[in-house]
């Protein structure tokens, strides 16, 4: 059970919450609705309130008169403390109503007490759980349009929060699976001290991806990065694969973007010099040779100390090559055992633990032919899952007692046999063709065979013959694979251009090159798909004399070939797919393919070389996706370009372009436009304006586009505008305000001097960026529906709307002298002010309800609060290191966690809290990142970069709250008993002459550098469940604000400047406080 729904049914229960359920359902999560008219054993609820892993609490005017919601509430309290999501939304009443009872929450406890005769202590339980759920970040259904828009946001975030809490689905049926995690636990030994490769070896379909998953799942959190390459044996075929894995890899253990990865060779290098700097964990899964470790892998002396590696393979030959893995370190999986079967088999069959007693026996006899193996035992079970007579069970059984028991295949081929042949050949084609690929791009192939597409793959998800995985992709197991493939190779052993099906790219180019033609037997005309991207003969293709026709063809995928144009559009003359993708060496489209009436989507991405597109182009009267981001030297559209009326979707980033056609405002149904880096393009044409279609319009970083068309508030559908890094001036046109579908509005960056007085009429808009519009005098009034403001590095910015009314806004970062009405933003989570004057708050009375939700603020100042456990001033270490050209400066902060595990206690919140100082003469960056590291036993468990806006050169604070389920994907309960929670500044190192302002008075400090970001003071302050209440945190936090008279004072100045002969490489800053148990 992963959702669980507490509620009042009287209020929401056949409305909101029942809306909830319905879209977490069909999201495919699991829920337990219970109202409360239906009758239910409090040991069920119970039960489901302990397996959740999300619990929402929906408040609504009557909930505290159901005892029924409120016992379920503190039982979920009473629980023992793990890594559990909580989301309160509050549904027509005000939080302050439930956290202190007031208003009907108080009418319904004095009714509990003197009607309903409830006891004092059962009352007080009941009001601390309403208190401590109203204090966490809330859900307001006043702060949406609609309640469509409240469950389509709680449902993103639920589904957000599950995927990373469990990264990969397992099984269903977990039989036996924990003794095996188990082992292969004592196995890996994550607590030792060393670099250590375990296998996973058996036959196929025995599990072994299935119990690689579960171990994964166990551990990954222990590690500073983790990363699971999946169907390694059929992804490494060719180069362009294994160079896929190898960025896979580098991307999900290093978290970083695209890796600079050409070649294979080339990987290998990058992977050995890089996958040491972590403490890593990694499963590479189904590997058939020692190859492909090689390759993506590499040795156990890559890896720094604490590192694990687990590989999977059918065979075991291929995990003792060069000794890689340690003979004691590999696992043989063995089948289930006969009890085991029979109850995973039940599963399947029946959806019950055991065998309806009449199918008792047969289900024994039908386990007994499958060898304990999971994948046979399921694929039967759901195949006789099917059959409603004990007559059609025997007649299964007995053909599969004639299969020798070593041929797996074979019993996996009776639940094919069994298929109709339309559904045959759907899965034959997901053998060949789809494995990996989007379900719905399948579908829309086989209808045009005139397949019932969508009937065989319910009926193949049934027989759990296929998979559909994240991202709607289609996947089978790899034995399921092989069968199938091999049943296609059996349709002639001899010649694969008679075979109904093509995959391998060998095969593909042997048939063309040889025949250069496709032979009659493979029935050229009813061809479909063909896929020849990454393939280096195309280009002999492309140039050849092939005359056959391909009538039926729908889908070219030409991706990453070397052909300098395309093959003749005479013979595809119906085709409605064309992926060209990286092409490099194209220069032109023909003109005859304006002959291709049905194409819909063209793609010519990276074609670098690509200079002009023909004016057949627009011909293409039903095209609806036009892709030519990259085509760097590509300078113009054709002049028919305003004829492609059914075009949806227009992609031109990093190109050449100039200019648009006078007509593209003829683009009627155009909604999506990217322009991103055109740096030639100087302005839009006067036609823009009629493209009242267009939804998202991206023209950031054309540094020569000075301004808008005048037409430009015809766009009436509009919702997302980036123009940053433009070089739009002077006042924006003040008729912004019919862009009454605006949601985002980004114009970082420009040279613009105001903004539209209309601005207040935008009733959708959500996001306003304006950051670095260094001329930005003023800004208007803003819509009330906004959520999102960005003003940092507006340095002429003088004055900004009140802001009392915008109870909606959740992130607030600009820089002024003085702003108002912050009281009143009570859903703020992030408050930036770090770039502003040190009397921003002046005159201001921030509320204590302000920090419930809050978990970043910065503002001027220069103190840490007195009641933080856990502070300390740098002091400087100087460290020589000769080779760091850079000189980086380094300062850290740490404290051990303590009393975790007595009895009761739980660590509620943690808050950091620091002063930096920032020398704006030598920092040009824009953001610093200060580490916070959790370290157990002395080695790193995990990490997280905490964001530094400095803008200003004064003393700024820094606090950021880490609260269970609130900003931070950080729980409470990662802390255990002895870590250490650390902090690091990594800044550069600054040498020459500066002025520091201190507090000490002037004085001179020869021989002494300063870092760009420099780490004055920091704090660590751990809540613990038994100790401050919420209460007390919040109003501390009040009063020291409200307290707070930061002034900047000039009292000192400190001139420093190195002899050429005196170098300082790498100063060490180093303060620590041990909080010991």
């Amino acid at each position: 059970m992963e959702v669980f729904l507490n509620f009042c049914d009287e209020d929401t229960g056949k409305s909101f919450t029942s809306h909830l359920n319905r879209v977490l359902i069909d999201s495919g999560i699991s829920t337990f609705f219970f109202p409360s008219i239906l009758q239910q054993q409090p040991r069920d609820i119970q039960r489901a309130i302990e397996k959740c892993e999300v619990f929402i609490a929906i408040f609504s005017p009557n909930y505290a008169s159901s005892f029924f919601c409120l016992d379920q509430l503190s039982y979920f309290l009473s629980l023992p403390r793990r890594s559990r999501f909580i989301l309160p939304v509050f549904y027509d009443v005000e939080p302050s109503h439930v956290r202190w009872q007031s208003g009907l929450f108080e009418e319904a406890f004095v009714d509990h007490r003197n009607k309903n005769g409830f006891d004092e202590e059962t009352v007080q339980k009941w009001r601390k759980a309403l208190k401590e759920f109203a204090s966490l970040s809330r859900w307001e259904m006043k702060n949406y349009r609609t309640e469509a828009n409240l469950v389509n946001e709680l449902v993103k975030h639920v589904s957000a929060k599950l995927n990373y809490e469990t990264p990969l689905h397992v099984t269903d049926y977990p039989i036996g699976l924990d003794s095996r995690v188990d082992d292969v636990l004592r196995l890996l030994d994550i607590d030792a001290n060393d670099a250590r490769m375990i296998g996973i070896h058996g036959m196929g379909g025995i599990g072994k991806t299935t119990l690689a998953k579960a171990v994964f799942n166990k551990i990954y959190s222990s590690f500073q990065g983790s990363c699971f390459l999946s169907d390694v044996q059929e992804s490494s075929k060719t180069n362009v694969g294994v160079v896929s894995l190898q960025k896979q890899l580098l991307q999900e253990l290093l978290n970083e973007g695209d890796p600079c990865i050409c070649n294979v060779d080339g990987g290998i290098n990058v992977i050995k010099n890089r996958i040491g700097s972590k403490k890593v964990l990694v499963v590479i899964d189904d590997v058939d040779s020692e190859e492909q470790l090689e390759k993506i892998i590499g040795n156990r002396d890559w890896y720094s100390q604490g590192s694990r590696t687990i590989i999977t393979s059918r065979d075991e030959h291929v995990l003792n090559v060069r000794n890689r893995v340690d003979s004691d370190h590999i696992y043989e999986l063995k089948g289930l055992d006969d009890a085991q079967s029979l109850e995973l088999f039940s599963w399947c069959a029946f959806q019950r633990n055991q065998p309806m007693q009449e199918y008792v026996q047969l289900s024994k006899d039908v386990t007994s032919t499958a060898g304990g193996l999971p994948l046979a035992l399921e694929v039967l079970g759901y195949y006789l899952c099917d059959k409603r007579s004990i007559d059609e069970w025997e007649d299964a059984t007995t053909k599969l007692k004639r299969i020798p028991e070593d041929k797996i295949m074979l019993k996996l081929k009776v639940s094919f046999d069994d298929l109709s042949e339309e559904t045959k050949q759907i899965f034959l084609d997901i053998v060949c063709f789809f494995i990996g690929e989007d379900k719905d791009y399948a579908i829309d192939i086989w209808k045009g065979c005139c397949f019932p597409a969508l009937d065989s793959i319910r009926k193949l998800l049934q027989r759990l013959l296929i998979k559909i995985m994240n991202r709607n992709s289609l996947w089978m197991h790899d034995q399921l694979r092989d069968m199938g493939r091999r049943i296609v190779e059996l349709e002639n052993l001899g010649d694969p251009g008679k075979r109904s099906r093509l995959w391998s790219e060998e095969d593909v180019t042997a048939v063309l090159k040889n025949y250069m033609y496709l032979p009659g037997d493979l029935s050229y005309e009813k061809l479909v798909v063909l896929d020849l991207s990454n393939n280096d003969y195309v280009l002999e293709i492309s140039s050849s004399n092939i005359k056959q026709l391909f009538p039926k063809l729908n889908v070219l995928n030409l991706r990453c070939c070397t052909l300098w144009r395309i093959p003749n559009c005479f013979l595809y003359p119906n085709l409605e797919k064309l992926n060209l993708i990286s092409c490099c060496k194209l220069v032109e489209i023909p003109d005859p393919i304006g002959l291709l009436g049905n194409l819909v989507y063209l793609n010519l991405e990276n074609c670098y070389n690509l200079k002009e597109l023909p004016n057949s182009l627009g011909s293409l009267v039903n095209l609806r996706e036009l892709n030519v981001n990259g085509c760097k030297e590509l300078s113009r559209f054709p002049a028919s370009m305003g004829r492609m009326r059914s075009l949806l979707c227009l992609r031109m980033q990093e190109t050449a372009i100039a200019a648009l056609p006078n007509d593209f405002g003829c683009l009627s149904n155009l909604e999506d436009l990217y322009m991103w880096n055109c740096k030639q393009l100087e302005e839009l044409p006067e036609s823009f304006g009629s493209l009242t279609c267009l939804r998202i319009l991206n023209i950031g970083n054309n540094i020569n586009l000075t301004r808008l068309p005048s037409t430009f508030s015809g766009l009436c559908s509009l919702e997302i505008f980036n123009a940053s890094d433009c070089n739009l001036q002077g006042m924006i046109p003040d008729d912004f305000e019919k862009l009454s579908s605006l949601t985002t509005l980004v114009l970082s960056g420009n040279s613009i001097q105001g903004l539209p007085r209309s601005m207040r009429g935008l009733s959708n808009l959500e996001t306003l960026y304006i950051n670095s519009c260094k001329q930005l005098v003023a800004i208007p009034d803003l819509p009330t529906s906004l959520k999102y403001l960005s003003a940092s590095g507006c340095e002429s910015l003088q004055t900004l709307p009140k802001l009392s009314n915008h109870s909606k806004l959740d992130y607030l970062n600009v820089r002024l002298i003085e702003i108002q009405g912050l009281s009143g933003l009570m859903c703020l989570r992030e408050l930036l002010l770090s770039g502003c004057k040190p009397h921003v708050l002046r005159g201001q009375s921030l509320l204590e309800e302000m920090f419930t939700g809050l978990y970043s603020l910065s503002v001027p100042g220069s103190k840490v609060p007195n009641w933080f456990m856990c502070k300390c001033t740098s002091r400087y270490i100087r460290i020589q290191d000769i080779e760091n050209p850079d000189w980086f400066m380094y300062q850290t902060l740490s404290c051990t966690v303590s009393r975790i595990s007595e009895e009761g206690l739980h660590i509620r919140e943690m808050m950091v809290w620091f002063v930096i100082y920032v020398n704006e003469l030598s920092c040009t960056h824009q953001k610093h990142v200060v580490n916070l590291l959790i370290k157990r036993k002395g080695r790193e468990k995990d990490r997280l970069p905490l964001g530094i806006y400095p803008g200003t050169h004064r003393n700024q604070i820094y606090i950021y709250h880490f609260r269970d389920g609130i900003g931070f994907e950080f729980q409470m309960n990662w802390l255990k008993d002895g870590d250490q929670i650390e902090f690091v500044s990594e800044s550069t190192y600054y040498e020459d002459q500066i002025e520091v302002i201190n507090e000490s008075g002037p004085s001179l400090t020869p021989s002494l550098g300063f870092p760009c970001y420099h780490l004055k003071q920091a704090g660590i302050h751990l809540v613990y469940e038994s100790e401050d209440t919420e209460d007390s945190i919040e109003e501390k936090l009040a009063d020291f604000f409200n307290s707070l008279h930061v002034q900047w004072q000039l009292t000192a100045s400190l001139y420093v400047r190195y002899p050429f002969w005196f170098r300082i490489a790498t100063p060490y800053f180093l303060c620590g406080i041990w909080i010991l148990k």
